[in-house]
């Protein structure tokens, strides 16, 4: 945890002569196979243009060790039309289990990713008069990751894998005190997927899209559908929001996914996010309770 925590303020004071239009958050992930830390930064440049610096360290018992991954996110444009782009890089890890093919032959268990995602935010409606607004995003992301695959053929090998995601989904805002999103994503795999029965990486899928979790996932899915729905106090600052996703996966059972969250103001400047995501497959299997914290300020 000491770690963790000097990197944030390491990230703190490198951003600190940035003084103005500036936004720091910290954040913890935690269940009984994940204990996950994400820092992050992000300055405005001008008035229609923004980059930001996020560091992430997840501990799981599937690698040996902590896994760390870096992001740059660039956000370019105004109120109706806005394009985010983040590039990232995960660095190099090995599989906690020893890794055999067929053969009972030892491979590589050695993996890393690398990537990035570009997601396009449309303003459909603005109407400030009747408190309706509306939006939708269009998103294509695509990484490569380096880890164990097995074939249905029961051979296996380190290799590295490619994947892309195209996202689709629509906002809609009713009156600042209802808000409703669903959300879809289709997963293709270039290097093909036919033949594939399991690859181990240490790519979390949730770089390429949302999936409507907390929890990080290794799974090579096929599609994804989400909804959520937000009740907003917008003089408070608060919401709650209620989320479900349904995730098909290629290598394990369909899952659920249910969020149940709260967002508020602690004082002016400084905002929270605490939610619960409780996971299971559609057998109600590997069921796993996920709690998430985030504290976000701005100045």
């Amino acid at each position: 945890m000491k770690r963790y925590l000097l990197s944030f303020v390491f990230l703190l004071g490198a951003w600190s002569a940035f003084a103005q239009n500036t936004q720091l958050a910290l954040s913890y992930t935690g269940g009984s196979h994940l204990t996950q830390i994400k820092a992050e930064a992000q300055q405005a440049l001008s008035l229609n243009t923004k980059v930001g610096l996020k560091v992430k360290f997840a501990d799981e018992k599937n690698f040996k060790k902590p896994v760390y991954a870096l992001y740059v996110p660039v956000t370019i444009g105004g109120d109706f039309l806005r394009l985010s782009v983040t590039p990232f890089y995960y660095l190099k890890n090995k599989i906690s289990a020893q890794v055999q093919d067929k053969y009972g032959q030892d491979i590589a268990r050695d993996s890393y990713a690398f990537g990035g995602s570009a997601m396009l935010f449309i303003t459909l409606q603005q109407d400030d008069y009747n408190d309706l607004y509306s939006n939708a995003f269009l998103g294509v992301s695509f990484a490569r990751s380096q880890g164990p695959l097995f074939l249905g053929d029961g051979t296996a090998e380190n290799k590295y894998y490619s994947q892309t995601a195209f996202s689709a989904g629509l906002h809609q805002n009713f009156y600042r005190f209802l808000s409703f999103e669903l959300a879809g994503t289709l997963f293709e795999y270039p290097d093909g997927i036919k033949s594939i029965n399991g690859f181990y990486s240490v790519l979390d899928q949730q770089d390429l899209a949302y999936m409507q979790t907390f929890d990080v996932v290794h799974y090579l899915p096929r599609y994804t559908l989400a909804v959520r729905i937000t009740r907003l106090w917008t003089d408070r600052l608060a919401t709650i929001y209620l989320g479900y996703r349904f995730g098909e996966f290629y290598e394990v059972d369909d899952q659920h996914s249910f969020m149940l969250g709260n967002t508020f103001a602690l004082t002016e400047t400084i905002h929270a996010d605490v939610g619960y995501n409780h996971l299971r497959t559609v057998h109600n299997d590997n069921k796993r309770d996920i709690l998430f914290v985030r504290l976000s300020t701005k100045f």
